[in-house]
């Protein structure tokens, strides 16, 4: 009698071990998860800083197709496009990361610019989802997945790297105060791209 106490012991005392892990463990990933759903989308109207290092000539012909602002251009240095590049004090700072102060570089037109589109409400050019990924305003051609029109263009999912990693992108902005993104996720098909998934995700940060 007393082993058989002495084991049903052990066996209750190891049982409520992994209970209490397990809810240590649960509790973590509770938490972990509340922390990753912003309380509030930042909203920031950017305004680059002009860049610290030497600058460069090229031209810009046309209003930017990533940002509709009136001082967003679509500009060429060589063979390369860059888009969105923002007017400043000395010319158009251009390939700014908004993360970074100074960053980019600033751009001397060897023409004028061109006369802007007419202005609407801002609408974004970069978002940073709440697991910390940034997604980039496409400005080239845009993917038709399952019916949507994916408008910007987002890093694979953590953990998946090389070519077969699927696509990841999103859809659909709605604001509020914390905004939030139709996020989809694909892959190339014989007849165009394939949905894989689809999930509504929140944004920590807004850039337009």
């Amino acid at each position: 009698m007393l082993e058989v106490r002495s084991h049903r012991h052990w066996w209750v005392t190891k049982t409520l071990v992994r209970v209490a892990c397990l809810t240590t463990s649960t509790l973590g990933l509770l938490l972990v998860t509340a922390q990753a759903r912003p309380a509030a989308t930042a909203v920031v109207d950017y305004h680059p800083a002009t860049p610290t290092g030497p600058p460069r000539s090229g031209s810009c012909w046309s209003s930017s197709i990533a940002s509709n602002r009136p001082d967003a251009w679509r500009c060429m240095v060589g063979n390369e496009i860059f888009d969105p590049c923002f007017s400043a004090r000395r010319g158009v700072v251009c390939a700014a990361d908004p993360r970074r102060a100074g960053s980019g570089f600033l751009l001397r037109p060897t023409k004028p610019l061109p006369v802007p589109d007419a202005g609407s409400q801002p609408q974004p050019f970069m978002v940073e989802l709440s697991d910390g990924s940034i997604c980039d305003r496409f400005t080239g051609t845009l993917a038709l997945v399952a019916g949507r029109i994916v408008r910007f263009g987002c890093p694979p999912a953590r953990g998946c790297n090389g070519p077969d990693c699927p696509y990841r992108g999103l859809a659909s902005l709605h604001p509020g105060r914390v905004w939030h993104a139709r996020e989809l996720t694909y892959r190339s098909g014989r007849d165009g791209p394939v949905l894989i998934g689809s999930v509504q995700v929140p944004l920590a940060t807004v850039w337009r």
